[in-house]
This record gives C-alpha cells, sequence and structure tokens, in this order.
C-alpha cells in the first residue's frame, strides 16, 4: 500500500472499513452479497494499481464532457483555492471565535487564513495610522492583557564626552527614564449581515470576502483612529512644547508647515517623521501656489501623499483649518507605542437564522500610549491654528 498515492490509500481504506462492516453481519441481503463481492474486486483492483489516479481523473473529465461540463483544474495553484475557499466557507458557516493564528486543528476547530486577516489588516490604514499594528507606530504587544508599563524617556540634549586614558566614568543622564501605563480598551467592528445564498455562491466568493474583510478593517480602523488621535492631542495639550502657532488667523501656509517641521528635534526627524491631517487640509494646501502659480505640495494628494518629502497620512477624524484647531500633527510616530491582542473573528450562525442570515464580526483589545514625558520636547507637535 505503500506506494499507492494518498488519495487511493483513502479510497482504499474506507473500502476496507465497508467490507469489515459487511463481513461482521450475521448474514447479508442480495443486494449486501452484491456489494460485498464487489467491495473484494475493487480492493484488489486499487491494491494492484490498475485503478489509479489518472484512470479517475480520466473518466471524471470524461463525465464531466457528457454532461456539458469544464474539466477539472488540478493545477497547485487551483488547488490551493479550492481549499482556501473551503476553508473560508467553513468558518462563515460555524459558531465559533477564531483567532489570527493557525494551530487549532488538534481541537477540531479551524482557523482564519492568513490572506484574510491581512486584508482587514491593510483596510485598517484607510481611516489613518493610528491602530494597533499600525506600520508608523512601534509594536509593544505580547501574551499579557492586563495594565502594563511602558518606559518614556527625552535623551535629545545630553552628549557624551571625550574621555582621557586614566580618567573615571561619570554618570550622563540628565534625563529621567519615566513611566505610563497601558490599559486595553475592547473596539468591536459591529455585526455585518449576509445572507446564507450569497455565502454559499461560488461565483462571488472571491469579491463576497475582500467586501467582508474590507468592511471588518475599515470599521475598526475608525474607532481606534477617532479614538487614539483624540487621546493624543490631549496628551500632546499637556507639553507646552508640542504646540506651534500659525503666522495667520485663520489659515495655514507654506511657512507654517515649515515651522512646524523646523520645530521638531533633528533627532525626530527621521525615517519614522510623518504628517497627519485630514483630506480637507490636505487639499487647501495643494492649492498653495509659488509667485510662480506652481503648488508648493505638488505630491500632497498623490496615491502615497508627501509634503517636504516626508509621508502625509490622512484621517478624517483630525481636525478641520478653523480658528483654535489642531488640524496637522508633524513627528516621529514610533515614539507612539500600541499594544494590542490578536483580532478576533466571530461568526454567527443562529442568532438570524429565522431570517436567512449569517453575522460576522471583528473585535481585539488594544491601546496607544505616547513615549514622551510632559517635560519634555515633544517628538510629535501640532499646528495650532490662531
Amino acid at each position: 500500500m505503500s506506494n499507492l498515492s494518498i488519495s487511493a490509500q483513502i479510497e482504499l481504506r474506507q473500502k476496507q472499513n465497508q467490507l469489515m462492516t459487511l463481513s461482521n453481519k450475521e448474514s447479508l441481503t442480495p443486494s449486501e452479497k452484491r456489494k460485498f463481492d464487489s467491495l473484494l474486486a475493487e480492493i484488489s483492483l486499487i491494491k494492484s494499481g490498475a485503478i489509479s489516479d489518472e484512470v479517475r481523473a480520466a473518466e471524471a473529465d470524461q463525465l464531466a464532457k457528457e454532461l456539458g461540463l469544464g474539466s477539472f483544474d488540478r493545477s497547485e495553484a487551483a488547488k490551493r483555492q479550492r481549499e482556501d475557499r473551503a476553508m473560508l466557507r467553513k468558518i462563515l458557516s460555524t459558531n465559533g471565535q477564531f483567532r489570527t493564528y493557525t494551530g487549532l486543528e488538534s481541537s477540531g476547530s479551524p482557523y482564519v487564513p492568513q490572506g484574510f486577516i491581512k486584508r482587514v489588516a491593510e483596510a485598517q490604514m484607510s481611516a489613518g495610522p493610528l491602530f494597533a499594528g499600525s506600520p508608523l507606530l512601534t509594536d509593544v504587544s505580547n501574551s499579557e492583557t492586563g495594565p502594563s508599563k511602558i518606559p518614556t524617556m527625552d535623551d535629545t540634549t545630553a552628549t557624551g564626552y571625550a574621555q582621557s586614558e586614566l580618567e573615571s566614568e561619570t554618570e550622563v543622564n540628565p534625563a529621567a527614564i519615566g513611566n505610563v501605563t497601558s490599559t486595553l480598551s475592547r473596539f468591536s467592528s459591529g455585526i455585518i449581515l449576509y445572507s446564507m445564498e450569497l455565502s454559499q455562491d461560488v461565483k462571488t466568493f472571491d469579491s463576497f470576502s475582500q467586501i467582508l474583510a474590507n468592511a471588518l478593517g475599515k470599521r475598526i480602523g475608525r474607532i481606534q483612529n477617532s479614538t487614539f488621535l483624540a487621546s493624543l492631542l490631549t496628551t500632546l495639550a499637556a507639553n507646552s512644547s508640542a504646540s506651534v502657532s500659525s503666522a495667520v488667523a485663520g489659515v495655514v501656509g507654506y511657512d507654517d508647515i515649515a515651522t512646524l517641521v523646523g520645530s521638531v528635534n533633528a533627532a525626530y526627524r527621521d525615517s519614522a517623521a510623518a504628517f497627519l491631517m485630514n483630506s480637507a487640509t490636505a487639499t487647501a494646501l495643494s492649492k498653495i501656489k509659488t509667485t510662480g502659480g506652481l503648488p508648493v505640495f505638488p505630491e500632497i494628494l498623490a496615491p502615497q501623499p508627501k509634503a517636504l518629502s516626508y509621508p502625509v497620512y490622512i484621517s478624517d477624524y483630525a481636525s478641520d483649518i478653523a480658528t483654535g484647531s489642531k488640524p496637522v500633527l508633524f513627528g516621529d510616530f514610533s515614539t507612539l507605542y500600541s499594544r494590542a491582542t490578536d483580532m478576533e473573528i466571530k461568526v454567527f450562525t443562529e442568532r438570524y437564522v429565522d431570517q436567512g442570515s449569517f453575522a460576522l464580526l471583528a473585535r481585539l483589545r488594544s491601546d496607544i500610549r505616547y513615549g514622551i514625558q510632559s517635560t519634555s520636547d515633544s517628538a510629535i507637535k501640532y499646528l495650532s491654528i490662531s
């Protein structure tokens, strides 16, 4: 049997089990006797290799042709696609809770395909960069779900020193290391309903799963961005160095953006530095022109927006340009620390069965904390409209 293919071995075991069941009966009916003889013959043929996978495939293709159907695609790519579809169908029709990791087969539970979770994660960015797992932030997630201490420190002013050969070391630590407490909050996408018929429709399956992933990700991204941006602005307001006032009341000009960037310490204007603003502010900045009529920020509405060569992230939870508002943030966003649990995908198959629907939601616990003390030079600053 070791020379047989996996599928042939599985078929052989199935037929042997059927034969054993019939053998344990005290007597057989005529139809059972015929079935017994047929099983003996089929087992013999399988063992001899006479019924190969190629023969089965040819017979299946011939039957499909007779029925007016296309031939079955047996390529590896098609096989992987069928496996992914089967797995997600199982998830979308099973009541349970599933996480982003694999390794639950031992308990008989399926897992969320990594491709689906990746789509959910990518969709979060559409609402802005302030969410757990954002590539712009520093991820300090771990297995602990309780409160956690995160160290804070600003060390932009301390320098080393020249040392003579016999001179002893001295402490150079003018900035004390502080900490902030991170406590995870629960965020949910809310329930998305979809019909049982739609979940079974093979033709729309790919677009259907894309729609679900986008909806879940955008909902989770929106609530995190709105929550964490408000929290960040409150934290920055406690630091007197974080505010940069506009030159003219009620408007934003090129000089304001240049002043904002220049106010951030050079140590924080590296690869992690970026702007954060909403779409209306980006549109207003795109209309600022030189005396020759050329746009000062030509890439601010591009697919990958930039201003002064720094990335621009759009969050429509940022303020509009108005007197007293804080429409533009700039600085090192890696000084924001994010913690989160694994995202959970939950499917309800019974709750809405009376209306012929399934339901799906995503949820996680997360938190974002600023790693610069309020008494230190802020790594992220905002433009305050006078």
